[in-house]
């Protein structure tokens, strides 16, 4: 599976001590991102909004056809992108050691949505388009270690819907 190997693969960086240099940063996040994601995008995503899915299948009822044309109309209409940003993934796994906590952090934190440009702006007005709110952090909170902590804030949650078969595991 997917996230067991790249689970492996960051205990291999862990047990070299490449895990936090901050030279090894981006391509780190690059491989949360990676993790997660699929050629399909948008078609894979593991959530997305109720107004994402009245919207696609309107097109489709309209004759949309094909990935390529699913993949051009999702991607100039909506955005595509991590719950918990591949930032706060990472400040999450650079103590970690073994694979087994990696993948625990994998399953849980890195998953993706296609939302609206509006719910996308709902983020960014709410400051949380690349962080969790403090209440994510918070022990005595509810968003407590919540992967849709920042979702709730900026009120986007109640319009998510799963996507069955839609995981990389």
């Amino acid at each position: 599976m997917k996230i067991e190997k790249y689970a492996k693969a960051l205990e291999a960086l862990a047990s070299t001590g490449l895990l936090g240099d901050k030279d090894c940063k981006e391509p780190i996040k690059e491989f949360i991102r990676k993790v997660t994601e699929t050629s399909s995008g948008h078609a894979t995503a593991h959530y997305r909004s109720k107004e994402v899915a009245q919207k696609i299948n309107m097109q489709i009822a309209n004759g949309l056809k094909g990935k390529s044309e699913y993949q051009r109309y999702c991607s100039s209409n909506f955005r595509h992108e991590h719950v918990v940003p591949c930032e706060v993934v990472y400040r999450m796994i650079i103590n970690l050691k073994t694979a087994s906590e990696f993948e625990i952090i994998l399953r849980k934190y890195a998953i993706r949505a296609t939302i609206t440009i509006d719910q996308d702006n709902r983020l960014k007005e709410q400051g949380l388009n690349y962080k969790m709110p403090p209440e994510f952090s918070n022990p005595d909170h509810a968003y407590y270690e919540d992967p849709f902590a920042r979702y709730k804030v900026a009120k986007i949650h109640d319009d998510l819907e799963a996507r069955i078969g839609a995981s990389w595991i």
